[in-house]
């Protein structure tokens, strides 16, 4: 009896772990340990597109939205400024995403476009 006791009151723990972790995510009571994040390369014959975005506020965010756009045969590299809230696309020579794309990536993995700028 005692083991089972034991074993419904770990499980009780990891399921509340589990569930404040999802919380504090939702309302980002977390801090980022970075100002943003980059990742591939810039085509210095490509183009480049800047997306304010509301709700960046972690790493785990620009994690989030430099997976989803790094995916995308157009894109040669992407980098999350957190503190500006700012998305950089940089497309490959001769490739493109539309806005509206772009504002469907972006909503889908939970983040709002406050606007899009291209160079």
């Amino acid at each position: 009896m005692k083991t089972f006791l034991t074993i419904i009151f770990l499980t009780f723990l990891n399921i509340t772990y589990a569930v404040d972790n999802v919380h504090n995510h939702d309302n980002h009571e977390h801090s980022s340990s970075a100002q943003g994040l980059s990742t591939g390369t810039v085509d210095p014959k490509g183009g480049k597109i800047d997306v304010n975005v509301f709700g960046l506020v972690c790493d785990f965010c620009a994690q989030a939205i430099q997976k989803v756009f790094m995916k995308r045969e157009e894109v040669s590299g992407i980098k999350v400024d957190l503190s500006g809230g700012l998305v950089a696309i940089y497309t490959k020579q001769g490739k493109d995403i539309d806005d509206e794309d772009i504002t469907t990536l972006i909503v889908d993995a939970g983040y709002n476009v406050d606007s899009i700028n291209r160079e």
